[in-house]
């Protein structure tokens, strides 16, 4: 006779997946290395490009309310609140000027400071209902991880970011 060797194939309940304390090491590691990319992306960061960004949409968007509204609008730059403040009119030569509705008000981040600025108005350019703007502008600023970043406006009204 043969003796039947019966193997049991229910799995125990030890063997069956990973424990809770298995599980909350590895989410805990994955926390850690999660933080640390985090803070190293933050290193990567150009304060200057992104607000020299910011401030060409919006240059960009004063153009094309103006063309959308057929009226004057105009971007100041103020050196010493650091802002571009968006405003519109009747026309370039308009003595009355209201606050553009909206958030296109943009401040410069702390860390970023003004290069070619020297008066407290570092420009001012109008842009009139056809997207003209009424004078070039040059602004520069940088931080003090990256170089320098120059926003022009030209006379069609295009913008233009460089390095």
């Amino acid at each position: 006779m043969q003796a039947e060797i019966i193997h049991n194939t229910k799995p125990s309940h030890r063997n069956a997946g990973f424990s809770i304390l298995e599980l909350l090491v590895v989410i805990a590691i994955i926390g850690i290395l999660a933080g640390v990319i985090a803070s190293s992306l933050r290193l990567l960061q150009k304060p200057a490009l992104s607000d020299a960004r910011a401030i060409s949409a919006a240059i960009k968007v004063a153009r094309s309310k103006a063309i959308g509204t057929t009226s004057a609008v105009q971007a100041i730059f103020n050196t010493s609140t650091r802002t571009l403040n968006l405003q519109q009119g009747t026309n370039c030569s308009a003595t009355t000027w209201s606050n553009f509705p909206g958030t296109y008000n943009i401040t410069l981040n702390s860390q970023v400071e003004t290069v070619s600025a020297t008066s407290p108005i570092a420009f001012r350019v109008c842009f009139n209902s056809r997207g003209l703007a009424s004078n070039t502008a040059i602004l520069k600023i940088k931080d003090a991880r990256s170089p320098t970043y120059t926003i022009s406006i030209f006379l069609g009204g295009a913008v233009e970011v460089t390095q």
